[in-house]
């Protein structure tokens, strides 16, 4: 339970360093940046959830 947490934070620990090195050399490109890597957790957060759900759902073959 520990790891996934830890993942999580460094990822977002590293997106946000990501974004501040490109705000430092051109402030609106700073704002994408976070902007696309938010849309991309988004989508791989949801999928692994809509995946997780949908393995609850199906029976076991016996």
């Amino acid at each position: 339970m520990l790891i996934p947490i830890f993942l999580f934070v460094l990822g977002l620990v590293g997106a946000g360093l990501i974004s501040f090195g490109v705000w430092l050399l051109n402030n609106p490109a700073g704002y994408i940046c976070i902007g696309i890597f938010c849309m991309i957790a988004s989508y791989l957060y949801t999928r692994q959830w809509a995946y997780q759900q949908n393995k609850k759902s199906q029976p076991k073959a016996e």
